[in-house]
C-alpha cells in the first residue's frame, strides 16, 4: 500500500497532513514490511586504474568463496553473491512471532574504464573483502613514442 496520498471522497491527504504523515511513517515501518523471500541489495564497489592493471573491490562480509560468483565480459565485472541463512526448526512450546532471516542476495555489474584481459583476471575473498585484479588489456597500456 502507498501511503504517500490517500484518496478520501473528494480530497486528498497527503503527506504534508498529520494523517498522511503517520500513514507514511508507518507503512515504512520494519514492523509492517514484507520480510519474507529474497533480498537483493545493491553490492557497493570501489575501482582502482592502476598503470598496468584495474583493481575492483566489494564488501561481502559473512560470504565464503563458494557463495560468490564473479564474471568478466567486455570489460563488465558482474558480481553476485547469495546466502541463505539458516533456518532453527520450531521446538515443543515455541510460538514464533516473527522470523526475519531470509535468502540474500548481492549483485552489481560495472563497467570498467579500460580494456582488460578477462583470462587473466585473478579474485580473492579475505576478511570479507573481495578483491579482483584485472590487468590491463596491452591496447590499453600506454606506448612510449621515441621522438626524434
Amino acid at each position: 500500500m502507498n501511503a504517500e496520498l490517500i484518496r478520501r471522497g473528494n480530497g486528498l491527504i497527503g503527506t504534508f497532513s498529520p494523517v498522511g504523515k503517520l500513514m507514511s511513517e508507518m507503512m515504512r515501518d520494519p514492523f509492517f514490511a514484507e520480510t519474507q523471500g529474497i533480498d537483493e541489495t545493491f553490492l557497493p564497489v570501489d575501482i582502482v586504474e592502476t598503470e598496468k592493471a584495474v583493481k575492483v573491490m566489494a564488501s561481502l562480509p559473512g560470504f565464503k568463496p563458494s557463495e560468490v560468483n564473479v564474471e568478466v565480459k567486455d570489460s563488465i565485472v558482474s558480481i553476485s553473491a547469495e546466502k541463505a541463512e539458516e533456518i532453527d526448526e520450531k521446538g515443543e512450546g515455541e510460538k514464533w512471532f516473527r522470523q526475519e532471516r531470509k535468502t540474500t542476495v548481492w549483485a552489481r555489474r560495472v563497467a570498467l574504464p579500460v580494456a582488460v584481459i578477462e583470462s587473466e583476471a585473478k579474485a580473492e575473498l579475505k576478511d570479507g573483502v573481495l578483491t579482483l585484479v584485472l590487468p590491463k588489456s596491452l591496447k590499453a597500456l600506454p606506448k612510449k613514442i621515441p621522438v626524434t
